[in-house]
């Protein structure tokens, strides 16, 4: 994938959709409050997440919504994401991991003079990719969890209805849909990360997934 998120304090993504924790799980401190919610169902299963508000200053990977202006060698894009816990799930100060941990990543490419005021112009447009991912269980001693939910290498179809912006913040409206499967992640000798597709008696499990999403977000320098 083009874009990859970079390496936070305590939670990595590379690539889109993989979920990796890093040794450092010391809280950040700072309240815990809800910037807003996600809803819908893997496979038939209902499930509710919400998303935990952090100051501006905290690594992007511990926020629960931000959107951000991006540039790489390609050129200027948008990164919106969201990490969210179960509605009635535990969130220590600073961290945002746990059973059933949910990501989203959705990245849009920009013209390369865009800036915030064109943010708004996302409404109704197909980012150029998207990720989401899973964790069923995340035991609290693991660093990293080995077995994750992706929906890599998969199309993900999103709408954002709504997106707002007053100063150093907004609000969005949206929603997605598409498939999720079981991959296996193994960190090597140089760090760097091996994923494989993940079978469970000669069959890769998947699950279909349908979630929309209503959320206050930070806009991130």
């Amino acid at each position: 994938m083009k874009r990859n998120s970079v390496a936070a304090i305590m939670i990595v993504v590379s690539p889109i959709g993989a979920v990796i924790a890093s040794s450092s799980a010391l809280a950040q401190g700072g309240p815990i409050t809800t910037q807003g919610s996600i809803n819908g169902v893997l496979d038939e299963q209902q499930m509710d997440w919400r998303l935990i508000m952090r100051d501006a200053a905290a690594p992007v990977d511990q926020i629960g919504a931000s959107l951000q202006l991006e540039d790489d060698s390609a050129g200027r894009f948008a990164a919106l994401r969201l990490n969210a816990i179960p509605r009635n799930g535990m969130a220590p100060a600073g961290m945002l991991r746990g059973n059933r941990f949910l990501r989203v990543e959705l990245f849009y490419d920009l013209p390369p003079d865009a800036g915030p005021a064109d943010l708004a112009d996302l409404v109704g447009l197909q980012p150029l990719e998207a990720g989401v991912s899973f964790i069923e269980t995340w035991p609290g001693n693991v660093e990293r969890p080995a077995l994750q939910f992706s929906s890599m290498f998969m199309p993900v179809r999103v709408r954002l209805s709504t997106l707002s912006i007053d100063g150093g913040a907004g609000n969005l409206v949206g929603d997605m849909e598409g498939r999720l499967c079981l991959f296996a992640y193994h960190v090597d000798q140089r760090g760097d990360t091996i994923v494989s597709e993940a079978e469970v008696l000669g069959t890769q499990p998947c699950v279909d997934f349908q979630l929309a999403f209503d959320t206050d977000f930070i806009l991130l320098d």
